[in-house]
């Protein structure tokens, strides 16, 4: 079985979409440039 990782760019594909789906209020998304560096690559690698 061949493992897939995801990538940031797929990760900030996906939450962007649910944030424009989910949020109740008219207030803009923040760039997703402006998180924490590493802290979400470190996320995504750990399961693998």
């Amino acid at each position: 079985m061949k493992t897939k990782f995801i990538s940031i760019n797929e990760v900030e594909y996906i939450a962007h979409r649910l944030a424009v789906k989910f949020m109740t209020w008219n207030e803009p998304i923040p760039a997703f440039g402006s998180r924490f560096s590493n802290v979400l690559e470190s996320c995504i690698s750990v399961p693998f």
